[in-house]
């Protein structure tokens, strides 16, 4: 059975890495958007970070578990992006041990 973690992120604090980048290949002359966001969720002295760039609804990027008194994990995530949903490979290090699982993130607005 595979281990799957569902977390779902308020995105109250934004980091400032917020970008967009236009593409244009010259075999094609097809536009694409690329953009580059980061998240960061805090609470009672943990963090969950998590920096992606998303191409063609394909995430790629860097996510980091650092919970109060726990083992920090770090590593890397690649997914696809499924109209307000992540879902994606983590494969990440904790206690010198590499391990994969699969995350699921869900983009909510608090109002």
């Amino acid at each position: 059975m595979k281990n799957t973690s569902i977390i779902v992120l308020s995105f109250l604090i934004f980091s400032s890495c917020n970008q967009d980048k236009k593409e244009e290949s010259t075999k094609t002359e097809v536009k694409t958007t690329q953009t580059e966001t980061c998240y960061q969720y805090a609470k009672d002295s943990s963090t969950i970070k998590l920096k992606v760039v998303i191409k063609d609804n394909i995430a790629t990027g860097n996510l980091i578990y650092d919970y109060y008194q726990k083992d920090k994990s770090q590593g890397t995530i690649k997914g696809e992006i499924k109209s307000d949903t992540l879902f994606a490979n983590y494969k990440f290090m904790s206690e010198g041990i590499e391990s994969i699982r699969e995350v699921v993130f869900l983009k909510t607005v608090n109002g």
